[in-house]
């Protein structure tokens, strides 16, 4: 093998790893950010006196993580064009229409663009988690104002108890109590 031959073939195989890598890391985000929106969602229902602004923090979670995933779809289609000119290389062949010619030849062209299969069902999967996130803020349970809550909301409980407020109350009367006698000392001792 010639040197550039050597280089290219090492160039291939680190390419292709960086691929696989990159294809593993958007799952592992995938994964990670639907595990911290629920232990967002879990806290933030669990407390009650949480400030408003935690309802926004998965909406901004699931945009970044969803634009890291995208910078990551970019990357991988951008290193397999790459490869498909690798494997040309590989296969001598200038228009690369052997039936042997690599991987990313051999796919259809319409599945390497960026609005292929595999970056459909994740930008499917970002923006559906984003409209989700997003409606929570909409529609969480807390109201913006806590104030709120006693003028609006209209108690009327029948209780067979009686609540007296303690300032309609009479001063209690308390008889003195006389402190018990001491024994007498004796004069002997002990």
């Amino acid at each position: 093998m010639t040197p550039l031959e050597n280089f290219n073939t090492e160039q291939y195989k680190t390419l292709r790893e960086e691929v696989i890598l990159h294809v593993s890391e958007t799952r592992k985000i995938e994964v990670t950010t639907v595990a911290a929106v629920g232990a967002i969602y879990a806290w933030a229902l669990t407390h009650s006196s949480i400030d408003e602004a935690i309802w926004m923090v998965p909406p901004v979670l699931v945009l970044l993580a969803g634009l890291r995933s995208l910078a990551l779809l970019v990357r991988i289609q951008e290193l397999g064009r790459y490869l498909e000119k690798l494997e040309c290389f590989f296969t001598d062949l200038d228009d690369c229409s052997s039936i042997l010619r690599g991987w990313e030849n051999s796919r259809p062209r319409h599945l390497k663009t960026l609005f292929g299969p595999f970056a459909n069902t994740a930008s499917a999967f970002w923006l559906l988690f984003l409209l989700v996130t997003a409606s929570v803020v909409k529609w969480h349970p807390i109201p913006s104002d806590s104030s709120a809550i006693n003028s609006s909301i209209d108690v009327n409980i029948k209780s067979p108890l009686t609540v007296i407020p303690l300032n309609n109350l009479a001063p209690a009367v308390v008889p003195p109590v006389s402190p018990a006698p001491l024994p007498p000392k004796t004069s002997g001792a002990p």
